[in-house]
């Protein structure tokens, strides 16, 4: 559970109790900021070797956030939305 404020005891320990992580304000403000420092905001790009299989523009490896595939990493179109192009990741 994330908030930009903070939790009040009672959320602390019900959270505790069963468990669920909880990230306050100050943690998420860090978090944020590691994130910013480390340069990682953009995308994996896929290897030389991919190119979209509909319009040729490089791949960037994702990871699906929702759906029947969430969690599970592919490749889509550096493009999209203008283009859908993607092809699946293999491990």
């Amino acid at each position: 559970m994330v908030t930009y404020g903070d939790f009040t005891l009672e959320a602390r320990e019900f959270a505790k109790a069963n468990s669920i992580a909880l990230i306050d304000g100050p943690k998420l403000t860090q978090l944020i900021a590691s994130v910013q420092q480390s340069g990682n905001m953009q995308p994996e790009p896929a290897p030389a070797a991919q190119a979209c299989p509909k319009c040729g523009s490089p791949m960037v490896l994702r990871e699906a956030r929702k759906g029947q595939h969430a969690g599970k990493k592919f490749y889509g179109c550096s493009k999209y939305p203008d283009c859908r192009g993607l092809i699946s990741h293999a491990k």
